[in-house]
């Protein structure tokens, strides 16, 4: 696990494994970085701090980290549109606390670039060392391509946010099995098990799956992804995606896109709300969601996985916003397709989503012109959510 690019919500990387109480053997950490640096094919530049905690130490750390990266405001944000998306629980759901116990639940172990340094957990036994050989992948990266400024560029994009941590934890998954075929003897599990291992410990079951999946998609699809580089041009193509990353998660879902260097996004850019929806109304926050999660977000809306997939294929760009006065908020999303084919596929599967939702959530409407959709969802009024349909229809796409 790195620490996720501001540790947004929204696309945040998170490894995490569940580890039996065992005792910790003794773990040589220049051995392990001569072994990393050999697969990796890259030398560490310098000293990175190692330290060995305790489950209270990390959760302290992880707490501190969290509280430093993610604003207050930000969860509270993040968790109304989940909520108006019908993904959390309306009532009795906290999602800073839910994502906190989501990630320290199993957390084996964490690199931190704004600290250099890679903490280990001291009950986690069995799967450490591939684990450490993750671990120390990330402070070789950080010292070939700085990972914490990398972050900062893509503040309020969570998609391409979520596509370069993909090739970040893709490359530590990728150098990590590698390790294990060569050293068979240093995990309880073979090979071949270790990702499985590390989906079921992600899978929290008393947390909403829309707090994990982003969690896991770098490393399920990220791992893919990289394996697809590889296979093109070695670690030479692993070093160009981080040189230059892709730039969307639809990248890294369609490596062939990433390849060719087409199909790049559109840039929604939404025009201002406020005024329309009256006083006392303020944007509270602004973000993409992507190819992935859109496709993720239909799919947990429609109960779909099929339909997920299918309504976010031909995805061209997209850029949400949350609104709100008191305790009213009302989300407002707008995209863009590859075609018109792309479009009403997605307009109808908005529209199927949104007639499950509870009529508490407010009014909702899905509303397609052309290769654009507009969705809105919360307290608004029918004058409110026409006038946000047509103030969209003119709003700027830039290619």
């Amino acid at each position: 696990m790195t620490r996720c690019g501001r540790l947004s919500v929204l696309g945040c990387a998170v490894w995490s494994l569940r580890c039996g109480v065992l005792a910790s053997p003794a773990v040589d950490i220049e051995g392990l970085k001569i072994q990393v640096a050999a697969i990796r094919e890259l030398p560490f530049k310098k000293e990175f701090a190692f330290e060995a905690v305790d489950r209270e130490g990390v959760r302290k750390i992880l707490v501190e980290e969290i509280d430093r990266e993610v604003p207050p405001e930000k969860f509270v944000a993040t968790q109304a549109v989940y909520r108006l998306l019908g993904l959390v629980p309306e009532d009795g759901f906290a999602l800073r606390e839910a994502t906190l116990d989501v990630v320290a639940l199993g957390i084996g172990g964490v690199y931190f670039p704004n600290r250099q340094a890679l903490y280990h957990l001291t009950d986690c036994s069995g799967m450490a060392l591939p684990i450490l050989a993750h671990e120390i992948t990330h402070a070789l990266q950080d010292q070939h391509w700085p990972i914490e400024p990398r972050d900062a560029l893509y503040t309020g994009n969570g998609d391409r946010s979520l596509a370069y941590h993909a090739v970040v934890e893709g490359d530590a998954m990728e150098v990590m099995a590698e390790y294990a075929k060569g050293n068979p003897g240093a995990s309880r599990l073979a090979p071949d098990e270790l990702g499985q291992q590390f989906f079921n410990a992600m899978k929290i079951a008393e947390h909403p799956p829309i707090l994990s999946e982003p969690m896991m998609m770098p490393y399920v699809q990220g791992q893919r992804f990289v394996m697809k580089l590889r296979a093109a041009g070695g670690w030479e193509k692993v070093n160009a995606a981080l040189d230059v990353p892709p730039v969307s998660t639809e990248q890294i879902l369609h490596p062939e896109k990433f390849f060719a260097g087409k199909d790049l996004p559109v840039e929604v850019l939404l025009p201002d709300f406020g005024p329309l929806l009256g006083a006392g109304w303020r944007k509270l926050d602004e973000d993409t969601f992507g190819e992935w999660m859109t496709s993720v977000v239909v799919r947990l809306m429609t109960d779909d996985a099929v339909r997920g997939l299918r309504a976010a294929a031909g995805w061209g760009g997209d850029r949400f916003a949350l609104y709100g006065c008191g305790s009213d908020h009302a989300f407002l999303w707008g995209s863009v397709w590859d075609s018109e084919k792309d479009a009403v596929e997605f307009e109808q599967a908005m529209q199927a989503a949104l007639a499950r939702l509870s009529p508490e959530i407010g009014r909702r409407c899905a509303n397609r012109s052309g290769v654009r959709v507009f969705a809105a969802i919360g307290a608004l009024d029918e004058a409110e959510i026409a006038a946000s349909v047509k103030l969209f229809e003119k709003s700027l796409l830039v290619k």
